[in-house]
């Protein structure tokens, strides 16, 4: 080869690094583009650059809305901070809903429904529950434009449960798993004997729940039904769904947390009894005092019956406020920062969590309302137990027709599953079944599988309490759904239509790639460069 073709190799080869060095993307560029993702975008990509964390800012821009996978992932990445933004040819959003967690039939749960609209309008909104009975709520739009309320239903059969909500000509259906109907076990510790804990004790006894109870009298004496001992393990609380305690008790506090935490049980806490650790911001009173109990304002999950209205006055503490949890009972004109908090709800863990504050047998005996009284703490006691109690549950991620479905067990693993389809999958009715075989893998992980053949939920094991809905999603939502969706959990909504400038950013897949290529060729117009220069002689 001759000289000046290797000059001019080399040549050609140090105008290529100037070239490449000067246009080549920069990681400061790649890291604050925007990444742009469409309707065309694999949900397994998003979800991996999510993962990677490899952009803070997504722009989902297409004619075309977005698959419930992809607003699913957005709406999460939103919430956890992530600068998301919907782009789209679609109007402003008027309704969504969620589905309650756990639900249990017979017993009050609720749907979280968030609505859109000019702010100081009432919106009524209306739910159809399964039986076909209708419940309207007005509901009043905030000064932002959105507000989200929390609706009370209560399912009346096991299986799976279906709501149809209805506002401003807008229409959202939410699905759930109902486990079947059970009493509910509670265990009562109280103190030496008072007004307090023989009437709610009474209320619960009255609203037929299962009641244990121990009471201390002073003097390392107490007296108990069967079975109504002061735990000292895990296995003495396997017999209780909810634990409550009335005044001053002498509670092993780590073993009820871990209890609450790990296990799903639910703690009632009444009275000033100061403790320490995670359980103090529940319970450590700091002043006591005589309020009207007109006054009182109630809040919190709407599976919680407030008490009346009544004329009497009642004493109260206040409680700080809670690590978790919301108020339920306070005073002044925002819940969010009231003046004083009597009383809080919230989840620990898988567990939850009801601190009170308020002397409440002056509606049973002063007020006369003794069946509102056993309704207000059977629902508190009720929603108490709706924790995440289950021994096995299914982990699987949103599904796609014609797709194999995988979903991981969590517990102990049964030797088989009955899988109920949706009507029009393949049968005439939503009861025909199928037996499913868990496969376990060479690292004692538990899985199980099917292939969706239609849209709809997919429920596994009816006849046990556990329970698993899988959405299928490959049919796409309307732009109302999922800009409600991304908006509500802090994502940015634009409209096209309205004069946005279109977006400008690196298609997702390519920002990832595209400094790599750019190192290649680099590396190799430098191995070729030294390659000519030892031809050459030089060194």
């Amino acid at each position: 080869m001759s000289v000046r073709l290797w000059q001019g190799t080399r040549g050609s080869l140090a105008a290529g690094l100037i070239i490449l060095l000067l246009m080549g993307p920069r990681d400061r560029d790649v890291v604050d583009a925007p990444v742009l993702v469409g309707s065309d975008t694999p949900v397994t990509l998003l979800a991996d650059a999510l993962a990677s964390s490899a952009s803070s800012d997504i722009v989902y821009a297409d004619s075309l809305p977005p698959s419930r996978g992809t607003s699913a992932l957005m709406a999460g990445a939103a919430f956890a901070g992530s600068r998301i933004t919907l782009l789209g040819p679609g109007t402003v959003p008027a309704l969504s809903a969620t589905p309650p967690t756990a639900p249990v039939a017979g017993r009050r749960s609720s749907l979280t429904v968030t609505i859109r609209g000019t702010p100081g309008a009432v919106v009524p909104v209306v739910v159809d529950d399964p039986t076909g009975a209708a419940d309207t709520v007005s509901v009043l739009i905030g000064p932002p434009g959105v507000t989200t309320v929390s609706i009370s239903v209560t399912p009346t059969r096991a299986g799976a449960s279906e709501w149809a909500v209805h506002a401003r000509g807008e229409s959202a259906v939410v699905r759930a798993w109902t486990r079947p109907e059970r009493t509910v076990r509670i265990l009562v510790l109280s103190g030496p004997p008072s007004w307090e804990s023989r009437y709610l004790t009474r209320a619960l006894e009255t609203a037929g729940l299962v009641v244990s109870v121990r009471q201390e009298l002073g003097r390392a004496k107490a007296v108990a039904t069967r079975g109504a001992a002061s735990p000292t393990s895990l296995s003495d609380l396997d017999a209780f769904d909810v634990v409550a305690v009335l005044g001053p008790v002498r509670l092993p506090e780590d073993l009820m947390e871990t209890w609450v935490r790990e296990r799903g049980g639910g703690l009632l806490l009444v009275g000033p009894v100061p403790r320490s650790g995670t359980l103090r911001s529940w319970s450590a009173f700091t002043t006591r005092e005589s309020r009207d109990a007109g006054t009182i304002r109630w809040s919190g999950p709407s599976e919680i019956v407030p008490l009346p209205a009544a004329d009497l006055t009642v004493r109260v503490s206040t409680l700080p406020p809670p690590h978790a949890g919301v108020p339920v009972a306070w005073s002044g004109s925002d819940p969010v920062e009231p003046d004083a908090i009597y009383a809080t709800a919230g989840w620990l863990g898988r567990g939850r969590l009801y601190a009170s504050g308020i002397t409440t047998w002056p509606w049973a005996m002063e007020a006369g309302l003794g069946a509102e009284y056993a309704e207000h703490w059977q629902s508190v006691v009720e929603w108490l137990a709706g924790g995440l109690r289950d021994g096995l549950t299914v982990a699987g991620g949103v599904g796609q027709r014609h797709v194999a479905w995988t979903g991981r067990l969590e517990g102990d693993a049964r030797s088989s599953f009955r899988l109920m389809r949706p009507a029009g999958s393949g049968s005439d009715t939503a009861s025909a079944s199928e037996t499913l075989r868990p496969v376990r893998t060479p690292e004692g992980d538990d899985y199980v599988r099917f292939v969706p053949l239609a849209p709809g939920n997919h429920a596994l094991d009816p006849d046990l309490e556990i329970g698993a809905v899988v959405t299928i999603a490959d049919d796409r939502l309307s732009w109302v759904s999922a800009a409600l969706e991304i908006g509500g959990a802090g994502g940015a909504l634009r409209s096209l239509a309205g004069g946005d400038e279109p977006p400008s950013g690196t298609p997702l897949g390519d920002s990832s790639r595209r400094p790599w290529l750019t190192f290649l060729l680099l590396s190799a117009l430098a191995v070729l460069g030294w390659a000519t220069r030892r031809w050459e002689g030089l060194p």
